[in-house]
C-alpha cells in the first residue's frame, strides 16, 4: 500500500486529514484506523533521494522513511477496485472471503 492508503484507512470522523503521518500515533487516527497492526511493514515508496531506503509504517502506528529495504518487515498486497465494484457477501476472513460483484 501506498502511505496515502494508509492514511485514509482511518474514520474522518476521527481523524483530521491534516495530520502528517509520521506523527500519526500520536493522534485518533490509529485507533480508527482498519490498516493499522501491531508490527512494521513496507510501504510502496521510496525516499525521493535513495530508493534503498523505503516508508514502512512502524508498529505504533506512524510512517516513517528511515530504514533500509533490506529489514524483514512485513508487507501487503493492494489491490483497487473499479467504482462499480460492490460487495456482496463475505466478512473478509480466510474461512469467509468477501465475494465481490460488477454492479
Amino acid at each position: 500500500m501506498y502511505p496515502s492508503d494508509y492514511g485514509y484507512a482511518a474514520l474522518a470522523s476521527s481523524c483530521a486529514r491534516t495530520y502528517q503521518l509520521e506523527s500519526y500515533a500520536s493522534t485518533s487516527c490509529v485507533s480508527s484506523n482498519w490498516l493499522k497492526t501491531d508490527s512494521s511493514q513496507w510501504l510502496l515508496a521510496p525516499r525521493s533521494s535513495s530508493s534503498s531506503i523505503v516508508f514502512h509504517v512502524n508498529h505504533v502506528g506512524n510512517t516513517r522513511d528511515d530504514f533500509s529495504a533490506h529489514f524483514s518487515f512485513g508487507v501487503r498486497p493492494t489491490v483497487y477496485l473499479k467504482s462499480n465494484i460492490a460487495v456482496m457477501g463475505g466478512t473478509g476472513t480466510y474461512s469467509d472471503p468477501y465475494i465481490i460483484s460488477a454492479s
